[in-house]
C-alpha cells in the first residue's frame, strides 16, 4: 500500500454529560413534635475525566494531533491520526472519576458509527468495513455499557481503540484517500440512588441484554460492575450465572512448530489478573498461545491420596481417605469408569485455600506442567473470583462453582462458546469433563496446558 494513500481520521469528541438530580440546599427550620430540627446538607455532584495517557501507536500510524481533557474535565477531544497500512491502530486510556457524594450510573451511551468519505466510493466502503472502534474497561476488557455503575469515590479506567484490521484482502485496500468521521461518543451519567424511579431498587446486578421484558430468560446477559455473565437458569430462589469469558489466571504456553512450551504463570502484575478476559481461551483454534490454563486437581479427586495421573497407578495405592460427599457416586461406579450417575459432580469449593504447586514433564516434545497440590487447584481461582466480585459490589451471599455436564449440554452455542474450560463433572476416576470448540469432552484432571477457568456464580433471584 503506497504511503500517499493514507486514512485521515477526523476529530473525535468524547463527552461526558453530567445529569444530576436537583437538590435544594436550604435548611429547614420547622419544629418537629419531638422538638428536633431537620436539615438537608449541601452536596456535591462530580463525574469527570482524568489521567489521559499519550496515544499508543501500532504499525505505521502517525498521530498528527494529541487529544486533551477540557471543558471542565468533561470532554476529551481534538485528536487526529493518519493510518497507512493494515494493522495500524491508536489506543488511549483515561480515568472516569466520581469524587462527588452520589453513586452514578450510565443512563445513556451513544457511540458514533464511523463514516468514510472520499473520491472513491468502493474505497470508502472497504475502509469502513475494516475499522474497529471500541470503548472498554481496561480491567477485564468488557465493553462500556448502559447501566454500568460508578460508585461515589470510585475511579474506572477506560480504553479507547481505533484500529484498521490486519486481515484485509488486497482487493479491499483503498485506491484513494479516505476520510473517517462520526467518531463521537457521549456517555451520560445520572445519579444512582437506593431507589430509582417508582420504588425500584438499584441492583448490583444489572441487565446488559434482556430478551423478554420483565422476565429472567436463559441467555440474558447481566453485569456485576465490569464483569459480564450469561443467565444459565433461574427459579424463585436462585439464579445461575456463567462468566462470559474465562478468568485471566494460571499459566501461558507458547507454540513453536509442533511443540508447546511453558511461558509464564500469570500474576497480579498482569493487567486484568483474576478477572474475565476474552484472551484467556485455553485450547482454541490454531493460535500460537494458550492463556489462562490450569489443572483441575493435582490428585485423585475421589479421595485424599496425593497423586498425579491414573487412580490405578502404583503411585496411588489403596482406597484410604475416600471423601464422604463422593462415596455414593464412587461406590456406584465401582471405580471402573461406568457410573449409575453418568456424570457425577466432583467440584468442591472447600478443598483449596492456597495456590497450587506444580511439577514439570515432557510429552511429545512439549514442556508441560502437572499439579502437585493436595487440593482442588480449580477452586482456588473460583473462590478468589467470588471474593473479587464482592469487592466490586456483588451481594455477599453469592457462591461460586463450575458448570455441570448437564448445564453445559443445555446451553446455546453462543453462551457455550468455542474455547476451552473445565466443567465440575467427572467422567470416571481419571477424567473430568471440559468444553472445547463447542463440544463436551473428557480430559485428565492433572494436566493444565489447555483448559481454562470459567466460573459459575449463584445469586439470589431477588438480586436480579
Amino acid at each position: 500500500m503506497n504511503k500517499d494513500k493514507k486514512l485521515v481520521f477526523g476529530i473525535l469528541a468524547l463527552l461526558v454529560s453530567i445529569v444530576a438530580v436537583s437538590i435544594s440546599y436550604a435548611a429547614f427550620t420547622q419544629n418537629l413534635n419531638i422538638n428536633g430540627v431537620a436539615n438537608v446538607q449541601a452536596s456535591n455532584w462530580s463525574v469527570h475525566f482524568a489521567n489521559l495517557t499519550n496515544g499508543v501507536r501500532n504499525g505505521t500510524a502517525v498521530e498528527q494531533t494529541a487529544p486533551t481533557i477540557k471543558s471542565g474535565q468533561t470532554s476529551i477531544g481534538d485528536y487526529s491520526v493518519d493510518f497507512y497500512t493494515p494493522g495500524d491502530s491508536i489506543t488511549y486510556t483515561f480515568d472516569v472519576v466520581n469524587d462527588g457524594d452520589y453513586d452514578a450510573k450510565i443512563a445513556v451511551l451513544t457511540k458514533g458509527t464511523p463514516t468514510c468519505t472520499g473520491s472513491d466510493s468502493t474505497s470508502n466502503t472497504n475502509v469502513c468495513n475494516n475499522l474497529e472502534y471500541t470503548l472498554t474497561y481496561t480491567a477485564g476488557g468488557q465493553a462500556v455499557a448502559q447501566n454500568d455503575a460508578l460508585r461515589k469515590n470510585e475511579t474506572k479506567n477506560m480504553t479507547l481503540v481505533l484500529r484498521y484490521k490486519t486481515t484485509i484482502g488486497q482487493d479491499e485496500l483503498p485506491t484513494a484517500q479516505v476520510n473517517v468521521s462520526n467518531l463521537g461518543i457521549t456517555i451520560q451519567y445520572s445519579q444512582a440512588s437506593l431507589y430509582d424511579g417508582a420504588n425500584s431498587e438499584i441492583k448490583a446486578i444489572t441487565y446488559v441484554n434482556r430478551q423478554n421484558a420483565g422476565q429472567i430468560t436463559a441467555g440474558d446477559e447481566v453485569a456485576i460492575d465490569t464483569e459480564h455473565f450469561y443467565i444459565v437458569s433461574s427459579d424463585s430462589t436462585n439464579t445461575v450465572l456463567l462468566a462470559k469469558y474465562n478468568l485471566l489466571v494460571g499459566d501461558v504456553y507458547n507454540k513453536s512448530g509442533d511443540t508447546w512450551s511453558f511461558t509464564k504463570t500469570l500474576s497480579s502484575s498482569d493487567t486484568g489478573y483474576g478477572l474475565q478476559s476474552s484472551s484467556a481461551k485455553g485450547l482454541y483454534d490454531n493460535g500460537t498461545d494458550r492463556t489462562g490454563v490450569v489443572a483441575f486437581s493435582g490428585k485423585g479427586y475421589w479421595d485424599n491420596r496425593d497423586c498425579v495421573g491414573s487412580e490405578s497407578s502404583s503411585s496411588c495405592p489403596g482406597t484410604a481417605g475416600l471423601k464422604s460427599e463422593y462415596a455414593n457416586a464412587a461406590n456406584a461406579a465401582g471405580k471402573t469408569g461406568s457410573y449409575s450417575t453418568p456424570y457425577p459432580y466432583v467440584y468442591n469449593g472447600t478443598m483449596s485455600s492456597t495456590a497450587p504447586s506444580y511439577g514439570t514433564y515432557t510429552s511429545a516434545g512439549s514442556t508441560l506442567r502437572a499439579a502437585q497440590d493436595n487440593g482442588y487447584t480449580i477452586a482456588y481461582y473460583v473462590e478468589g473470583y467470588v471474593n473479587t466480585l464482592k469487592g466490586l459490589g456483588a451481594p455477599n451471599n453469592i457462591e461460586g462453582r463450575l458448570l455441570t455436564n448437564e448445564e453445559a449440554s443445555s446451553l446455546s452455542s453462543t453462551v457455550k462458546g468455542n474455547w476451552s474450560y473445565w466443567l465440575g463433572s467427572a467422567y470416571n476416576s481419571d477424567f473430568v469433563r471440559r468444553v472445547s470448540g463447542g463440544g463436551v469432552y473428557n480430559y485428565g484432571f492433572w494436566d493444565d496446558n489447555v483448559i481454562g477457568v470459567r466460573p459459575v456464580i449463584i445469586v439470589s433471584t431477588s438480586d436480579i
